[in-house]
């Protein structure tokens, strides 16, 4: 499958001595079709209009068909069915048994064949993605499973293709020129976005759809162990050389399936590297991505500068203050690069009670003591220094003999 004039060629294709075929004097015929990606922001892979989210069939693309008892067999699709939005034809080497209740999913899965239990975890997995130039090389991603059909002993049977994910399309106008080699979803420290999991065949199998709905939706089981801060696809020139010439001010579109997935409450960003690893990004609409829907997105990103390191340089005779004085500790702070996007440092001191910090680095000596003062900048580099606090002696007594400032016991020197 893939969309617009892009091949997605699978590893596995029917060959005669893979398996051997049934011996059918009259095959029944079968159809094949994916549903259109509906928009999903107020889509097999080729899409020729992106607009109409169409799903056309392409050269090498093999269907996993399991009966309800049983094991998978593999349909090609073809080549006189290719760039067509409905294959149609006999199945070739392999035909449906009369009467039998069958399914089917793609991208087809050759580990799938012998396991009976396979059908209820077909994996899923959409790391690795890639895009050459402006050519769409999603259709192995588009995670796809059909509807329940009994075969009939004459006629046709249909196979009605949902999509287990969602696509995704970026506009973005290049922030400088350069060679552009990754794209990326990113939800920042947040590991909010499954990249693997499975989803089960036989969970359709005598449910009834949803009102409003005409097929019963299969889940998306994700992989928690597989849930990362970010979604990202290897970009390539039309030739196949590592990275995309970008001109500033220049447009571009960039394709990605994601898996289904709740982000409307998620901070995400949409970042872009070039070959000197300077990544550039941009804030994108918190969304909740719902299966078998397309999104659209515009997208500026601006180079973002991070911090590599933040150090205080504060000389001995200064580290040393009394109770009651401040000190500017930020005039005594790097930031390396100097030119880094976001400047901004969180302050705090692991001894408030013998000196405060606020958030600008000014230090307020409390009482006598030592406290460790650390700044941090947003991406988690960070610098500390020791700060000891003296106390003030004004020598003032009460009548037990205690100093009245906390600052000596009766007693002892001063």
């Amino acid at each position: 499958m893939g969309v617009l004039a892009s091949a997605v060629l699978l590893s596995a294709s029917c060959t005669e001595t893979e398996q051997a075929p049934h011996s059918v004097p009259d095959k029944v015929q079968v159809m094949m079709a994916v549903d259109r990606f509906e928009s999903g922001n107020a889509t097999r892979t080729v899409v020729t209009d992106i607009d109409e989210g169409i799903i056309h069939w392409v050269d090498g693309d093999v269907i996993g068909v399991f009966p309800l008892e049983g094991y998978q067999e593999p349909f090609c699709i073809p080549a006189d069915q290719v760039g067509q939005e409905y294959a149609d034809y006999d199945g070739g080497y392999w035909a449906l048994k009369e009467g039998l209740t069958y399914n089917a999913y793609y991208p087809f899965n050759e580990e799938n064949f012998t396991p009976q239990d396979k059908k209820t975890r077909i994996p899923v997995s959409y790391l690795g993605q890639s895009q050459y130039g402006d050519a769409i090389n999603t259709g192995a991603y588009d995670y796809t499973y059909s509807d329940w059909a009994i075969a009939p002993s004459t006629g046709k049977v249909r196979f009605q293709f949902h999509h287990i994910g969602c696509f995704a399309i970026f506009n973005v106008t290049y922030p400088a020129t350069a060679t552009f080699t990754r794209l990326a979803l990113s939800t920042g420290e947040e590991a909010l976005i499954p990249t693997a999991g499975t989803f089960d065949l036989t969970y359709s199998h005598d449910k009834t759809p949803e009102e409003g709905k005409s097929y019963v939706k299969i889940p998306f089981v994700a992989d928690d162990d597989a849930k990362a801060n970010e979604l990202g696809m290897a970009l390539y020139n039309a030739e196949g050389t590592a990275g995309i010439s970008g001109i500033a001010g220049q447009e571009a579109t960039f394709y990605m399936m994601l898996p289904p997935m709740d982000l409307s409450q998620a901070i995400i960003e949409l970042v872009l590297t070039d070959s000197d690893n300077n990544e550039c990004k941009v804030a994108l609409a918190a969304t909740n991505f719902e299966a078998g829907k397309k999104y659209t997105f515009d997208a500026s990103p601006v180079l973002v500068i991070d911090v590599q390191s933040v150090s205080i340089n504060l000389p001995d005779a200064q580290s040393t203050i009394k109770a009651g004085e401040t000190l500017q500790l930020s005039s005594y702070t790097t930031i390396t690069p100097a030119n880094a996007t976001n400047q901004h440092l969180d302050w705090i001191s692991s001894n408030p009670k013998v000196a405060t910090v606020s958030g600008d680095g000014m230090v307020t000596a409390v009482a006598g003591g030592t406290t460790t003062i650390t700044a941090t900048a947003v991406n988690g580099k960070s610098a500390s220094c020791v700060i000891t606090v003296q106390a003030v002696i004004d020598g003032s007594f009460d009548g037990q003999g205690t100093d009245t400032n906390n600052d000596y016991d009766f007693g002892e020197r001063f």
